[in-house]
């Protein structure tokens, strides 16, 4: 059993949410979904180099087989949070650079229990996301 971790140093916006689509202009919600991209790749990048240094071979997929993909989101003050299936929506361009970033042979593989939402105790705000599997 393999175990693979990282922290994303920023919450999903309200332009993600689905619930938000309509009233928002496609120019935000492209920024947005570029930005998750972008800080969920950096976080990525930054945990698989301490794990090429415990012997993984950073060319081939971390996991082949099926993976577990816990995602707890921690809110900053005055950030209320989300219903789950809008949530896990508003993750689609990160769960992407699982792939895209190596980590998995590919994202159908990934299966994802409920969301867990918290507030965040350093008020800062920031997503972790714990991967398990073969």
């Amino acid at each position: 059993m393999r175990r693979f971790a990282f922290t994303v140093p920023s919450v999903p916006t309200r332009a993600l949410s689905p619930n938000a689509s309509n009233r928002m202009h496609w120019g935000h919600k492209a920024a947005a979904r570029d930005q998750m991209a972008h800080d969920w790749g950096y976080a990525i990048v930054d945990a698989k180099t301490w794990s090429i240094a415990d012997g993984w071979e950073s060319h081939d997929p971390l996991f082949t087989g099926p993976v577990t993909c816990q995602i707890t989101v921690y809110w900053p003050p005055r950030r209320p949070g989300m219903d789950g299936d809008n949530l896990l929506a508003c993750f689609k361009k990160g769960i992407d650079q699982l792939q895209q970033q190596g980590i998995v042979a590919d994202d159908r593989q990934l299966s994802f229990p409920p969301i867990i939402q918290e507030k965040d105790e350093e008020k800062i705000g920031r997503v972790v996301v714990e991967l398990e599997g073969e």
